[in-house]
């Protein structure tokens, strides 16, 4: 079998039919005859299918044109939207016809689509898709999209009007009543939507509910489409809005519609808004007949302000002297009921009527109200019958007239209803059919002959706003984004409602500095490709190399639109600022805390921007805009930089700004000193061994245990006296060419004995191995005592001998190198003396030595511990 397929867009072919076809869950877009096909075919079969796509264009606004302008317009509307649509999946096609898995395609515009003769495989593919909308057999009969309409809109010549492309378009029918089922296909997306368009006295709802139906009946047949095969409501092109009336238990108060006919007038609150609808039906009435006026000032405020109120006439018949309120109000449109052979309905309201005036006829004239259809709860259909159902064919038919003489006044809007009737029963108007069966052709030639406001034209180009040029200002070398090397122009274009009537925005120019002809500018682009709805976001790149010609300072880009009629619409502009003057930079200063270090300078643009971007670096130069990002406040900018990984010494920082057109200055340098580290080194012996002191170890009388833990560790230390007179001790040669130091160790005596000699425990060492500075150790009668020494121009100067007892203590020194230096010895973080004035400025230190390096004598005997060693080069460390 052959079967032709419609595609929608993009194409992803990787994914093949291993299952039956009705386990797939992109079947429901198969037709069942295509689906039995593909079941029954190999995989190497080939079978034609159409494809149809979801993207379709909106043909509507090209219903007032000339025939041969009419037919070139939605000719061109199709051939730009499959255009647009089919790009990539006409790219694919080919691609995969290339492999071999599809024979042969052709793309079409007048439904957008394509015929593919494929195997199974892709054709599923192809259902799998999301831009795809059905995949019918070749020989598939097509379901007309205008479906036919119901017999009671056939009686009342509903199709004629339709016919002449008025279906309520630009028309706000609102409703009172129980409220609307939102959720139904005909329905939903008529609703206009907003805070503005549903209002519930009672706060049960905030959004469009129905516990009963009826509101939906009658809205359906006011403004019902056609989902259910057949067109149900007379103005399907019509908005509605809602007030619900009644209180999910189905009864109401006087209050709750009060305060529904105030908000009709003004949903929004707000009077200087045009939001009130231009019809209003009101299927309901009070429980008995008679007379009651509660609510005639309401609607004499609607007829006031020119919308006429159509009321169900009840369902009290079939006696005489039955209307009821407020249908009965002179100021009502009050709705009888007929069946479709124009026979009354038994149980139809009759008049007369003397509610507010005198005696007059009720109801004013019939409509069909008999087991009519129309939209029910939860999207299904119902077939109801009585007044409230007749009226909403009246209030639909205003909506239809009002979109094709949206001036119409009350009276004028009444008489063409009532003097067009069809007359039955007795002749003339009588009190059980009125004026007669509502006859909408006939209306509508009444209004021909009678109005003197012709149906409207539309001669008003669009509106543009929003008006904007980017980047701005420019400088002939700023693109837009990194694929754009261009400036973009946007602008938003809008086709207003003139007369009732709007039109689609069908193209915009841009020019700059001078308008010429209409359609002579540089065009703008449909943001979403396609020139197809009253509201257009628009679009143009200026190449750079255009903006590099424009003279430097303001240049005016003038923007207009043009409707799918031909109108151009009035200019709007905005301005683009050519600036090729580069900022200057001046005062770039440094100043440093610790390893931050604030880097500001000032940025001036002497010509039409401001600055936009500043950055710096070191040489070599990196390029424009490739530096380190400073930030910019006005003229200033700074930036904070962090030198804590830098090599010390002198930096040579070079800072530049660029304005907002893209012009960058010239780099100015200024340059920042970064002292070295800090930190020099430090061991707890946590590793259990000497291999982080980098100068190795000396002599074997020293080694890391337990025992010499003197921290929260675990090892420490240990240096054994006696025996001899070898040093041992651990060298640390991180220091290079420092001239200011600190050392901190933790010490314990360890009841050792050293003898008569004066044990160095701590020492500095020069690149010549001249001690510097020492740390001494010794035995004094019975206490142990430490001292410091430091050699200076004039030879070795000591600190005292300070006591410690025979326990853990913390031992600091501080050393530097100058001609009036200082030496200081800590312990226990306590500052013991200081060694001041000294000349040291022939020493640089390179290397320390911690353990017994000097002062050993043979009676010496024990162990000293040591721990936690650190090391810095400007702070004191303590414990």
């Amino acid at each position: 079998m052959k079967t032709i397929l419609f595609i929608a867009l993009g194409l992803n072919l990787t994914c093949y039919v291993t299952t039956s076809v009705a386990a797939n869950s992109a079947s429901v877009k198969i037709a069942s005859e295509v689906q039995s096909a593909l079941v029954s075919a190999p995989l190497t079969q080939e079978i034609t299918v159409i494809v149809h796509l979801k993207a379709q264009p909106n043909l509507k606004s090209f219903r007032y044109l000339k025939r041969a302008d009419r037919i070139k317009g939605v000719v061109e509307r199709l051939q730009n939207n499959a255009e647009f649509s089919q790009r990539n999946l006409k790219a694919e096609l080919e691609f995969r016809q290339g492999q071999g898995l599809i024979k042969k395609f052709k793309s079409f515009w007048i439904f957008n689509g394509f015929s593919v003769t494929a195997t199974p495989n892709v054709i599923m593919a192809l259902a799998n898709r999301t831009d795809v909308e059905t995949i019918e057999a070749d020989e598939i009969n097509i379901v007309p999209a205008a479906m036919p309409p119901e017999p009671n809109l056939s009686l009342i010549r509903v199709p004629d009007i339709w016919i002449q492309s008025f279906n309520g378009q630009g028309v706000v029918i609102a409703n009172l009543d129980s409220g609307v089922d939102n959720t139904h296909p005909d329905l939903a997306n008529r609703w206009r939507g907003g805070a503005n368009s549903w209002f519930d006295p009672y706060a049960q709802h905030a959004t469009p509910y129905d516990p009963t139906g009826h509101g939906t009946w009658t809205m359906g047949l006011m403004v019902g489409g056609d989902a259910g095969a057949t067109s149900i409501g007379v103005a399907p092109g019509a908005q509605w809005i809602a007030a619900k009336i009644f209180k999910d238990n189905g009864t109401a108060t006087a209050t709750g519609i009060h305060l529904a006919f105030q908000w009709l007038l003004d949903p929004d609150n707000n009077p200087t808004t045009a939001d009130a609808p231009d019809v209003v039906n009101n299927s309901w009435a009070y429980g008995t007949p008679g007379c009651n006026l509660a609510f005639q000032p309401d609607l004499q405020a609607l007829v006031a302000a020119g919308i006429v109120p159509v009321f169900a006439a009840g369902n009290y018949g079939p006696g005489s002297n039955t209307s009821v309120s407020p249908a009965n109000y002179p100021e009502a449109l009050s709705v009888g009921a007929t069946n479709n052979l124009d026979q009354l309905y038994v149980g139809s309201s009759k008049g007369p009527s003397a509610c507010g005036e005198a005696a007059t006829i009720y109801p004013k004239l019939v409509a069909p109200g008999v087991n009519v259809s129309t939209t029910d709860l939860f999207g299904f259909y119902t077939s109801q019958t009585g007044t409230s159902l007749s009226a909403p064919h009246v209030a639909g038919s205003l909506a239809l007239l009002l979109s094709a003489y949206p001036q119409l006044t009350v009276e004028q809007q009444r008489n063409a209803l009532l003097l067009s009737a069809v007359d039955l029963g007795v002749l003339g108007p009588d009190n059980s059919f009125g004026y007669g069966r509502l006859d909408l052709a006939a209306a509508y030639d009444w209004i021909a002959h009678n109005v003197s406001n012709p149906p409207p034209t539309d001669t008003t180009g669009p509106t543009t706003t929003i008006v904007n040029a980017n980047p701005n200002p420019n400088n002939g070398t700023l693109g837009f984004d990194a694929k754009t090397p261009a400036v973009r122009v946007t602008a938003t274009v809008s086709d207003p409602v003139i007369n009732g009537l709007q039109s689609s925005v069908n193209a915009a120019e841009v020019f700059i500095d001078a308008v010429s002809n209409n359609g002579s500018g540089i065009p703008l682009l449909a943001s979403d490709g396609v020139f197809n709805n009253a509201t257009e976001a628009t679009y143009a790149n200026l190449p750079l190399t255009t903006i590099a010609q424009l003279s430097e300072g303001s240049h005016i880009l003038y923007v207009h639109g043009k409707d799918l009629l031909g109108n151009w619409g009035a200019i709007s502009n905005t301005t683009l600022s050519i600036d090729k003057t580069p900022p200057t930079i001046s005062n770039v200063n440094t100043t440093s805390s610790g390893t931050a270090v604030n880097l500001t300078a000032i940025a001036v643009d002497p010509a039409l921007g401001s600055i936009a971007l500043a950055e710096w670096f070191e040489n070599p130069d990196p390029g424009v805009g490739l530096g380190q990002a400073m930030s910019v406040s006005g003229t200033a900018i700074t930036a904070t930089l962090n030198t804590n990984t830098w090599t010390s010494g002198n930096h040579a920082l070079l800072v530049r700004a660029r304005d907002a057109a893209g012009n960058w200055s010239a780099a100015v340098s200024t340059s920042v000193t970064v002292p070295p580290a800090n930190a020099v080194f430090a061991d707890s012996f946590e590793s259990n061994n000497f291999a982080a002191w980098n100068n190795g170890v000396v002599g074997t009388r020293i080694s890391v245990n337990t025992a010499a833990n003197m921290t929260t560790g675990i090892y420490g230390m240990q240096a054994t006296l006696g025996n001899g007179t070898v040093p041992s001790y651990v060298t640390d040669g991180t220091p290079t060419l420092e001239k200011s130091y600190h050392a901190r160790f933790y010490f314990n005596p360890h009841s050792a004995s050293p003898g008569i000699g004066q044990v160095t425990i701590f020492a500095g060492l020069n690149a010549l191995n001249t001690t510097l500075f020492q740390v001494q150790f010794q035995r004094n009668g019975s206490n142990y005592q430490i001292r410091g020494s430091a050699l200076r121009a004039s030879g070795t100067i000591n600190t005292g001998w300070f006591n410690i007892t025979n326990n853990t203590h913390t031992i600091e020194i501080a050393w530097q190198s100058g001609t009036s230096a200082s030496f200081q010895l800590y312990t226990d973080a306590v500052l013991k003396q200081t060694l001041s004035a000294l000349n040291t400025s022939a020493y640089l230190l390179d290397t320390v030595r911690l353990g017994p390096s000097a002062g050993l004598v043979n009676a010496a005997s024990g162990s000293l511990y040591f721990d936690d060693f650190a090391s810095t080069r400007n702070t004191v460390i303590g414990p």
